[in-house]
């Protein structure tokens, strides 16, 4: 009995805007599941976060169907859990449910369990969808209730418990489960959640996460080239569970740190190492003084034009003067603008929001209108609007064309609006 163990691969994510970095996902998520089949497994585990987003776009659906068929004309069953960012965020079903190769497991709709035999050995799958788990013991309580029911009955089985969840182990800036109360009776543990790769032994039991499917931030980089990007494949039918890693491409994402005086040159020398007839991502690190910002402007703005068009160039700025250094908990001058606005509508806990409103802003001025439309689409369902505002300051059907007058035309009345009822908004923002 062997498993193909996937999990965050995030499809319908685009990165940094760029509209190529949506469809090499997809393409990456094809070639995995290939891979995975001339392997002869016989099932197929997303341990969460299957999708990036609860309602992707119709196309990723379409893909992922015509993806998924191939295996299920081999008769491979294919599981999946929900992950925070797959999981619905108001009353409505997952979309794993529109998908019918998926048998979705652990959610308050879903069975919690598939169980079945296959020459003469008993298997069960079993699966619980992610909680956000907080510092207190509510939250947790719940879950490993969730987690005991789903085995109920299991004992004796080969069992297989698929999870999305943190383990505080491995991450403990987050709130997450210890090691030591995850249940010992299931033979392995899909994680899902943590995009590095990890596998822990315990007595004859492995708990393991495939890390995400591909490269979807620079913090993944490193882990990358340490680790590698890919999918797991799990021999389950033998006393103990035997665990390979299975390597694929990923999109191409370069890092480097730079000083201002020797820009030019590090850019033109990571250049020869980037492929040459392939889309590619290079950010660069950049130290130097506020009173460099304009001559460094003027410094990229020269590279970007005489750099190959396939290769997309990020400037993430580290003001030394200033004391702010990307690798600190204030991250970069990208995470402050995030505090600045997440400060204008009301403090942290608009966070989320505030980073739905700065990616906007990056859709927009890579003009990947597409994408800007999806998000905007977002961005008015937040339950802010409504409850701070007290009405819906955008209506997306009146809004005829993202950049033409139309727009200019309800901002004016919703600043009208806003100014009348006396409440902080953020429109200014958009308006810089």
């Amino acid at each position: 009995m062997q498993i193909a163990h996937f999990a965050d691969t995030h499809l319908g994510r685009t990165i940094y805007g760029l509209t190529w970095t949506f469809d090499e996902i997809l393409d990456h998520f094809e070639e995995a599941i290939n891979t995975a089949l001339k392997e002869h497994v016989d099932i197929i585990v997303f341990s969460g976060d299957m999708f990036d987003n609860w309602r992707p776009p119709n196309r990723v659906i379409k893909r992922t169907i015509e993806v998924l068929s191939k295996a299920a004309d081999k008769n491979i069953k294919i599981y999946a859990t929900l992950g925070e960012h797959d999981t619905p965020k108001r009353r409505d079903i997952p979309i794993h449910s529109l998908i019918p190769q998926i048998k979705l497991l652990g959610t308050n709709i879903n069975t919690l369990r598939d169980c079945f035999v296959i020459n003469y050995t008993e298997y069960c799958f079993a699966g619980v969808m992610n909680i956000r788990l907080t510092y207190g013991g509510r939250a947790k309580k719940k879950l490993l209730e969730f987690i005991g029911r789903a085995l109920s009955g299991t004992s004796g089985k080969k069992t297989v418990l698929i999870l999305h969840q943190n383990i505080s182990n491995f991450f403990a800036l987050e709130p997450g489960l210890e090691i030591n109360e995850l249940p010992r009776s299931p033979i392995y543990i899909a994680m899902g959640h943590l995009h590095r790769r990890i596998v822990y032994r315990r007595d004859g039991q492995i708990i393991a996460y495939p890390g995400s499917l591909d490269i979807l931030s620079m913090d993944e980089i490193d882990i990358y080239k340490n680790e590698g990007k890919g999918f797991y494949i799990v021999d389950i039918s033998k006393d103990e569970p035997v665990i390979e890693k299975v390597d694929i491409p990923v999109i191409s994402m370069e890092k480097i740190s730079s000083e201002l005086k020797d820009l030019e040159y590090d850019v033109k020398k990571i250049l020869l190492r980037l492929p040459k007839n392939k889309n590619s991502i290079l950010i660069v690190e950049l130290n130097l003084n506020a009173d460099e910002k304009t001559k460094a402007d003027i410094m990229v703005d020269r590279l970007r034009k005489i750099i190959p068009k396939n290769v997309h160039l990020r400037i993430k700025p580290i003001y030394k003067d200033l004391h702010i250094d990307y690798k600190t908990s204030v991250a970069d001058v990208s995470q402050l603008e995030i505090d600045v606005i997440a400060e204008r509508l009301g403090g942290e806990r608009y966070r989320k929001l505030a980073e739905k409103i700065k990616m906007l802003k990056e859709l927009a001025l890579a003009e990947d209108w597409e994408a800007v439309y999806e998000q905007l689409d977002e961005i008015v369902k937040e339950p802010y609007w409504t409850r701070i505002i007290h009405f819906n300051p955008i209506n997306l059907p009146d809004i005829k064309v993202f950049h033409g007058r139309d727009v200019d035309k309800k901002m004016e009345e919703t600043e009208g609006m806003i100014n009348k009822s006396k409440k902080r908004d953020i429109l200014s923002y958009f308006r810089g």
